[in-house]
């Protein structure tokens, strides 16, 4: 082949077109040819022409079948997947409100144990102070019965004392 047919359809620098177009056009023409046409060597197969349809749409079958599958498998899955989610969901929230409430109820009871404590302590100052009342009335009762028991000595001294002068002033003598 020339130069020449592979740039048929070029112009020449004169701005004339140079047509080759019979050349060229059979060489391209015989490719297109040859190209779509089955190269068949042999006798006439037929029959593998209906095998090779009936076991491309057995395929194309099958892989939709297995698209279906996977597709239900995964809608399936979606599924599951946010009910899952909802439960833990709902969960979270049961736990969170059980939080809570057993935070409120540790307060309330932290409070109460303060609230006991200085009540206690209040208590104990008291009893404290009453113990101290308390030996400070005993001491007292006991100086008070130590004054009772001096004044009675001194009340029978005086009286017989006073017995001895009235026995010799003659008062018993009536």
């Amino acid at each position: 082949m020339d130069q020449l047919d592979i740039y048929a359809n070029v112009e020449d620098p004169s701005g004339k077109r140079n047509s080759l177009s019979k050349s060229s056009e059979s060489v391209y023409e015989n490719v297109f040819i040859d190209t779509l046409e089955p190269n068949r060597t042999g006798p006439s197969l037929s029959g593998v022409e209906g095998v090779k349809k009936s076991s491309c749409r057995a395929a194309a079958v099958v892989l939709g079948l297995l698209c279906l599958l996977l597709l239900t498998g995964l809608i399936t899955s979606v599924c599951l997947y946010s009910k899952g989610n909802s439960e833990r969901e709902m969960e979270m929230v049961l736990f969170q409100t059980s939080y809570t409430n057993l935070t409120n109820e540790r307060d309330h009871l932290q409070t109460s144990y303060t609230n006991l404590t200085k009540e206690r302590d209040q208590l104990q100052t008291s009893y404290t102070n009453m113990a101290k009342v308390l030996d400070q009335f005993q001491k007292r009762v006991v100086d008070l019965a130590k004054e009772r028991n001096d004044l009675q000595r001194k009340i029978q001294r005086l009286e017989y004392s006073s017995g001895i002068r009235k026995f010799q002033r003659g008062y018993w003598n009536h």
